[in-house]
């Protein structure tokens, strides 16, 4: 699974660890999903969703 984790989604989820939501609290330590707060067009969230499109594919041909 590691050979999905690419340079660009490892930037993402850095620029998100210290990310703060509307309430202030850093989105690491919240329990909102990426989407409930990036727009649908941020680039972090398209490559967040793409790590979960290809882990969902291996998970389906495992099953």
């Amino acid at each position: 699974m590691t050979d999905f984790i690419t340079d660009k989604l490892s930037k993402a989820l850095d620029e998100l660890e210290n990310y703060h939501t509307i309430n202030g609290e850093f989105w690491k330590y919240s329990q909102l999903k990426a989407e409930e707060l990036l727009s649908a067009d941020d680039w972090r969230l398209q490559e967040i969703l793409k790590f979960r499109k290809k882990v969902g594919e291996i998970k389906d041909d495992e099953d």
